[in-house]
């Protein structure tokens, strides 16, 4: 699934002021403190969200395989989410456009349909850990989307 979403990137169009920036310092690091930045927060949000439905899940009643399907769900869309929001430093993914990039959007829809199948045929459910029969998208849908939120709200504010 990371290799695939790394391909995505690969076939991003590239950010319209790219000619007009500052060429890098060559002497800096390529990874540098704004890029570890900006990948801890994602790590962290992301695991926020995870650990959140999964103890919500589980202190609300439901067992511990339904509460472990959830967190997984959320990972898996919290990854299509931060995919979608982290493409570029500078704009936000309405103006980058949803539709810029299919390749992006194939492995989204390929990661979801993916997550829906596991989840819903029983012998793909049973070899992948015993996922939870009552599962829905929208147990996790939510929380994963707030877990990457945060860098549309900083693009905004810092632009």
């Amino acid at each position: 699934m990371d290799l695939a979403a790394s391909a995505t990137f690969v076939a991003e169009p590239a950010e319209y002021n790219i000619m007009r920036r500052k060429p890098r310092d060559p002497s800096l690091r390529f990874v540098d403190r704004p890029m570890l930045t900006n990948i801890s927060l994602a790590a962290i949000s992301l695991a926020v969200a995870v650990l959140f439905n999964y103890l919500l899940a589980y202190f609300s009643g439901r067992d511990t395989i339904e509460a472990q399907t959830i967190a997984f769900g959320t990972w898996l869309l919290g990854h299509v989410f931060l995919a979608l929001t982290m493409r570029s430093t500078s704009r936000n993914t309405n103006q980058i456009g949803l539709f810029s990039n299919p390749i992006m959007l194939i492995w989204a829809t390929v990661a979801v349909i993916f997550l829906v199948i596991i989840t819903t045929v029983p012998v793909l459910r049973r070899l992948y850990g015993h996922l939870a029969q009552h599962f829905r998208l929208d147990d996790c849908g939510g929380s994963a989307i707030h877990c990457c939120f945060w860098h549309e709200i900083k693009k905004a504010l810092s632009h």
